[in-house]
């Protein structure tokens, strides 16, 4: 190696001339501003790529590492001003995103709502119908009766005196009416 690389011993040179080549290869393969967010595999591509080119001289690469990289200043104000619009965009999709489920969950429960307001309308709706259907049934029940026999009309009539006669407080009538029935004549034993 030294007889065919340096004179000297010193392959500095050369690990350098790589270093530099294979920097400038591997990092013309990213934007700027994922050479920053992905340093890592940039890292990884150029430790790879310099292994393969400094194996030619004898030399092994152990590892290499990106503390930082350089860029003319107007250049990272704008990469900065591009990832804080960037970052405004996003909080605002989210702000989207979160007002379009709050509004999507206010209809659900007027929906919700909306239906059971409908269901209790249903119910005492189909309770009044089967009621009345109930009632219209004995009432052709009682028709047929009727037209049947003459006693249940009878015994109607006796029900509906003997309410009256609950709600009667004992009290004679002190007017009479003319063509009115007398109540209760007290006849003696003289009046025959």
């Amino acid at each position: 190696m030294f007889e065919q690389y340096s004179k000297d011993g010193n392959l500095d040179s050369y690990i350098s001339t790589a270093s530099m080549d294979t920097f400038k290869a591997v990092t013309a393969k990213y934007t700027a501003p994922n050479l920053i967010a992905q340093r890592p595999q940039v890292a990884a591509d150029i430790l790879a790529l310099l292994r393969v080119r400094v194996a030619q001289y004898g030399a092994q690469i152990i590892n290499v590492d990106m503390t930082n990289f350089s860029f003319n200043p107007a250049y990272m104000a704008a990469i900065n001003e591009k990832t804080n619009q960037d970052q405004l965009l996003q909080a605002a999709e989210k702000k989207v995103l979160t007002v379009t489920a709050q509004q999507k969950e206010k209809v659900a429960v007027a929906e919700a709502e909306a239906k059971a307001v409908q269901a209790v309308a249903d119910g005492q709706a189909y309770s009044v119908l089967k009621k009345a259907e109930a009632e219209a049934q004995a009432l052709r029940i009682q028709n047929t009766a009727l037209s049947q026999s003459k006693d249940v009309l009878e015994l109607r009539r006796i029900e509906v005196e003997m309410v009256k006669a609950g709600k009667w407080n004992g009290a004679l009538p002190v007017n009479m009416y003319a063509g009115a029935p007398m109540p209760f004549l007290q006849l003696g034993k003289d009046a025959k």
